[in-house]
C-alpha cells in the first residue's frame, strides 16, 4: 500500500479504476456534476 504516494500500489489503481469508470459513464452521455462527485466520494 502507498498511503502517501498516490502515484503507485493501490492508490494509483483506485485513481486509475475510477477515471476510467467516469470517462466510460461520460462517453455514454452521464453527465457529472459537484454533487455527483461528492457523492461518489462519501459512497466509496
Amino acid at each position: 500500500m502507498s498511503l502517501d504516494d498516490s502515484t503507485a500500489g493501490l492508490s494509483k489503481m483506485s485513481i486509475d479504476i475510477s477515471k476510467a469508470f467516469i470517462r466510460k459513464l461520460s462517453t455514454q452521455g452521464e453527465k457529472f456534476t459537484t454533487e455527483k462527485f461528492r457523492t461518489l466520494k462519501v459512497t466509496y
